[in-house]
């Protein structure tokens, strides 16, 4: 079965024309699998001095090139292509060659294993400049103008590539891959949306074992095997020790009367969760109920903000109202976007006259809201000693406001018995 793409077409094919490329080519983890669907942990986790340790601490080389009306290309290591069986996708592989048989990685002389879709290309390169420069030159591109995500790469890489492509222009495009990706497809939504309900389920889970005594540690290794039981990977289970800001690794001990700060998140295929509430532990005071009920009046108002052509900083403003109208001070309600990365544009944050800059883009970094874009809300509250609330939800943004990512419960905060 094919991966759906999650690529936004339309929005691709609309700034790469905007900035005057041919294509794009990109070389994050996050944004190859945007491109192409192509996923692997090496990519993420190994660096290529682990291979070879003469080289620099960068990642594995693996390029993902799109220009318009044709296939992706992908460039990967040859020991990896049989993890795109599922993509649609032209491979362009490189690696050491075999001296027995320089053309090909492995030699099959069955028909029906060469037709086999795990079976590997025969065309193989030295480099991994050699493999990108073939991608090219097979889509007409050696001499075109390139958006290339320079970001990841160190210095003596882009050098190599320049080298490798006397011919083409090549521009920087790292910020340019993130406004493509600001708003998110179905495919994308969808993905989110059931990451979210894997994490909410997990973390109703690790609620129901907690009492006045109970571990912290204890609640995130429920999580952790819920998540797992459900097909999705762990990214975080945080708390707040004494009100004092945020941790995830030390044992804590949940006491009587406590108000603790919780924010919880995974991984579904590459796409991160992040949701959060307050754990209410055995008696609670009236001023504590009184707090709560703001963060649910500031997400409620907020949400009505969130449509097309509405700016970020004004998101952020109608939090911080919120909280300030009630006398919380000195807090920073904010919001972000999710995907492929923890957080994506936009930043929902005041506008400081900041912009965003690349080769190919110079925007202002207070961005409209778009139909599509996927929005989490964050309300938490560090300032009233001994204490710390948190409220965290997201949301899908429409012309009639922002429409919640799940059926979430906001209207109590997770009460703890003694």
């Amino acid at each position: 079965m094919t991966t759906p793409s999650l690529l936004n077409e339309p929005r691709a094919r609309q700034y790469i024309e905007q900035a005057g490329l041919d294509a794009v080519i990109a070389c994050s983890p996050a944004n190859v699998r945007y491109l192409t669907g192509y996923h692997i942990w090496l990519n993420v986790t190994f660096k290529r001095h682990m291979f070879h340790p003469r080289e620099p601490a960068g990642l594995p080389f693996c390029f993902a090139v799109l220009a318009d009306g044709k296939k992706p290309s992908l460039v990967l290591d040859q020991m990896c292509e049989t993890n795109t069986a599922d993509l649609d996708v032209q491979c362009y592989t490189y690696g050491q060659k075999d001296p027995g048989n320089p053309g090909s990685w492995v030699t099959h002389e069955s028909d029906k294993l060469s037709a086999h879709p795990f079976m590997p290309t025969r065309d193989r390169h030295e480099s991994p400049f050699d493999a990108l420069v073939e991608a090219l030159r097979a889509n007409g591109l050696t001499e075109a103008r390139l958006g290339f995500e320079f970001e990841p790469m160190i210095p003596e890489d882009q050098e190599a590539l320049r080298k490798a492509l006397p011919n083409a222009q090549l521009r920087d495009a790292s910020q340019l891959f993130r406004m493509i990706r600001m708003v998110k497809t179905p495919v994308e939504q969808d993905l989110l949306r059931h990451g979210f309900e894997i994490a909410e389920r997990a973390a109703a889970q690790s609620f129901k074992e907690a009492r006045v005594g109970t571990d912290l540690k204890d609640l995130t290794r429920i999580f952790r095997a819920q998540i797992a039981a459900d097909g999705a990977d762990f990214d975080h289970y945080a708390y707040s020790p004494f009100g004092l800001g945020i941790a995830t690794e030390p044992s804590y001990t949940i006491s009587d009367g406590e108000v603790l700060f919780l924010d919880f998140g995974c991984v579904y295929q590459q796409y991160y969760t992040d949701a959060g509430t307050t754990l209410f532990a055995g008696s609670t005071s009236a001023e504590d109920e009184q707090v709560f009920e703001v963060l649910i009046r500031c997400l409620e108002t907020t949400r009505r903000e969130l449509r097309p052509g509405v700016l970020s900083s004004h998101v952020q403003a109608i939090m911080a109202k919120a909280f300030e109208d009630a006398g919380l001070r000195g807090e920073f309600p904010h919001g972000h976007g999710l995907g492929l990365e923890v957080r994506d544009f936009p930043i929902l944050v005041p506008d400081h006259g900041h912009r965003i800059r690349d080769d190919c883009i110079d925007v202002a970094a207070d961005f409209p809201l778009e139909t599509g874009m996927v929005l989490n809300l964050e309300a938490p509250v560090f300032k009233i000693p001994g204490k710390a609330f948190q409220l965290e939800q997201s949301f899908t943004v429409t012309p009639d406001g922002g429409v919640p990512l799940t059926d979430r419960d906001l209207t109590s905060p997770t009460r703890v018995p003694s």
